[in-house]
């Protein structure tokens, strides 16, 4: 089982491989949620999907 650590690397190393061989824009708004998790909610307990709350944040990252 790969940890979340090991899933966080392998998901840079391929953004930063897009970033650096393509024209492509990559929104990925990790450190974001992690600091916004330190007090408030960005995902759901129970499951995968943020919350509206952790959206938002999603949303700000991408209209920048």
């Amino acid at each position: 089982m790969v940890s979340k650590m090991e899933n966080y690397k392998q998901i840079k190393e391929i953004i930063d491989y897009v970033k650096t061989n393509t024209s492509l824009q990559i929104i990925y708004p990790y450190e974001e949620l992690l600091k916004f998790q330190e007090n408030n909610y960005a995902y759901y307990k129970t499951d995968h999907h943020w919350t509206h709350d952790g959206a938002y944040i999603g949303y700000l990252k991408l209209m920048k």
